[in-house]
């Protein structure tokens, strides 16, 4: 998942562009809003858990924690159909990550499932050419599939507070060993929705930029705006725009750049055992949260904050009642959401959280 590598490095570095941000103005009606949209694809189309298997030869597949020279291993993807049959697709594997993929950090390796469109044609996953596949990091730990489940929610957090967020289908997985019979586990997982097809569902495109900034003309405000409160809302500091460290860029047609966050497992809101900030950022645990977004003036300010007070409800919603997260996730989880909302109610201590010096 999150490579804390050369993006780690330039952490500094990109903390001093993202305070050089700052929002020019509001449109009356976005290019984003003009744009022609399509609905999800069918595997994103719900958000029910999908039942799956894949069998594979995951003990030599475990070994394979090379982040340089990726190889391929075959693989079989089968679910039940809505007609209530059997649905078997011959995939494709691949180790991938850095961090995550280190076998320090992680038991489990994170994967990602390649189709062939011929076979998917007319399944549940038609249009999917290669999807990231989130797993679980400990084979033997409960607390590493509450760990999932945290980080899946945050997606689904993201997208209650913007269509520019990428969608994710949580999935119970049985991984079965193709040499050893007793070789199973049955863990939660997601897949996470790919990035062009992420664009097109947006009516947009890819941008093909290598460094940007917040207060670059051709920056859609509003959106980084959103995305950089929400990467405080969920305390992660695990990214950069400047350095395009888990976020990805999207256009469109007039050439109007929209920022999109993703990976979160290093956040405060998930909480991984792993997870540590940057050295160089005054924080010493995930759990505590720094602003790194774009410069807000006091109307680009009340006007972000609008958008996290409307959709509270609807966000604590999405914990309540799940039988999948145990009682401490849902109350820790929400406990923290709950400071930041005491913190944006009171006027002088939002002031002083999202203090950045902005051009004159």
């Amino acid at each position: 998942m999150a490579n804390h590598d050369a993006p780690r490095a330039h952490a500094l570095f990109g903390t001093l562009l993202f305070a050089a941000g700052c929002i020019l103005g509001v449109a009356a009606v976005s290019a984003q809003e003009a744009a022609v949209k399509k609905g999800p694809d069918p595997l994103f189309a719900s958000d029910t858990t999908l039942t799956l298997s894949l069998t594979a030869n995951f003990r030599t597949l475990a070994k394979d924690r090379d982040t340089v020279s990726r190889k391929s291993y075959s693989a079989v993807l089968a679910y039940i159909g809505p007609d209530s049959r059997p649905v078997t697709l011959n995939v494709h594997l691949e180790t991938r990550g850095h961090y995550r993929l280190k076998r320090s950090t992680c038991e489990f390796p994170p994967l990602r499932v390649s189709f062939d469109k011929t076979e998917v044609a007319g399944t549940l996953f038609e249009h999917q050419k290669s999807l990231k596949l989130v797993t679980h990091c400990d084979n033997s730990s409960s607390k590493a599939e509450q760990l999932i489940l945290k980080e899946f929610l945050l997606y689904r957090v993201y997208h209650q507070l913007t269509d520019l967020a990428f969608l994710a289908r949580l999935v119970k997985m049985t991984y079965q060993d193709s040499v050893e019979a007793n070789g199973k586990l049955v863990k939660f997982g997601f897949f996470v929705e790919d990035d062009g097809r992420l664009a097109k569902r947006n009516g947009m495109k890819l941008a093909k930029v290598k460094l940007t900034r917040f207060d670059d003309p051709d920056m859609d405000h509003n959106e980084g705006n959103l995305l950089g409160m929400f990467q405080y809302f969920i305390g992660n500091t695990d990214w950069s725009l400047p350095f395009l460290h888990n976020i990805r860029i999207l256009a469109n047609e007039t050439g109007t750049n929209y920022p999109v966050a993703y990976d979160f497992d290093w956040s405060g809101a998930v909480d991984a055992s792993y997870a540590r900030p940057d050295a160089r950022l005054p924080i010493r645990t995930v759990r505590e949260r720094l602003y790194r977004g774009p410069c807000l003036k006091e109307q680009d300010l009340t006007a972000t904050l609008a958008s996290f007070k409307a959709k509270k409800g609807v966000i604590y919603q999405l914990y309540e009642g799940r039988p999948d997260i145990t009682a401490d996730t849902k109350k820790s989880t929400l406990e923290y959401f709950d400071e930041f909302y005491h913190q944006i109610d009171d006027p002088k201590h939002a002031q002083e959280a999202f203090r950045v010096v902005c051009p004159r």
